[in-house]
């Protein structure tokens, strides 16, 4: 098994569980902070979506355009995104020449 393999083997296990603790965290407390100086869980949350995106961007242009962003007021909207990239992720990243 490749590396590559392995991470992809491991992303697949571990994704849906991770959807369903944002959802279930983010549906009750989209701004909770364990600490007043940590970012709110939608903030976590916007950034790996935001990361996995821009990974995307890498792979397909060699460039990322990051810029700051507070996250969206709706859950859907995040997931939506982190969704998209992922499955986006998955697919370019398993091409034979990536």
């Amino acid at each position: 098994m490749t590396i590559q393999e392995f991470l992809e083997r491991g992303r697949k296990a571990e994704y849906p569980t991770f959807v369903n603790v944002l959802k279930a965290l983010l549906a009750g407390r989209f701004d909770y902070r364990p600490h007043e100086r940590s970012p709110s869980a939608a903030e976590i949350a916007w950034t790996l979506a935001r990361e996995t995106k821009a990974c995307c961007d890498v792979i397909d242009s060699g460039r990322v355009n990051w810029t700051e962003q507070p996250p969206p007021a709706r859950i859907r909207k995040l997931l939506s995104l982190l969704s998209s990239s992922t499955m986006r992720h998955s697919a370019t990243a398993s091409m034979p020449d990536r």
